[in-house]
């Protein structure tokens, strides 16, 4: 017998994103530590502060985004966040992610944060906001797909809970 798969809710996806960006944040940090004296003496001999490479920062944020999401997604489909919330990540017929698509994911999901960025210098819209944008697809799909699912071709689904052994 195979458990019925839901769709993930979308306040579970976004409970997931707020545990997920945490760690996130702080890999950029721990991993901005180590990167800072690399970025300024072999990359940034122009540069005031390394601080100043916002192309090399960039580039930085993205690979370590992509790194970590990347690595969750093709390993088993769930990040740390999404494992608590009991979601995970697959293609549309079931499979795991590969690496290509993963990455795919991650750079769509992508889009709505720098579309925010965007109307914020613009038209003074938070970043925040737009970036929900993105989750807007989740209301109207069937299967509960954000932007970035729907070009990557994934879904989020919910896991069933765990049956409890019966007591002896």
């Amino acid at each position: 017998m195979t458990d019925l798969v839901l769709p993930a809710p979308l306040w579970r996806r976004l409970v997931a994103l707020a545990y997920d960006g945490l760690l996130y944040v702080a890999l950029l940090m721990a991993g901005l530590v180590l990167a800072i004296p690399f970025v300024a003496f072999v990359v940034a001999d122009d540069a005031r502060t390394p601080l100043h490479n916002y192309v090399i920062l960039q580039a930085y944020g993205f690979v370590v985004g992509a790194g970590f999401f990347g690595w969750s997604w093709t390993r088993g489909g769930q990040t740390l966040g999404m494992r608590v919330w009991r979601l995970q990540v697959r293609r549309l017929d079931g499979a795991r992610l590969r690496w290509p698509v993963a990455i795919l994911r991650f750079a769509a999901g992508l889009v709505p944060v720098l579309a925010g960025l965007w109307l914020g210098k613009q038209f003074g819209a938070t970043a925040y906001g737009a970036a929900l944008l993105g989750y807007l697809p989740c209301l109207l799909s069937s299967r509960g797909q954000a932007f970035n699912d729907l070009i990557a071709g994934t879904e989020v689904v919910e896991l069933p809970r765990p049956v409890a052994p019966p007591a002896a």
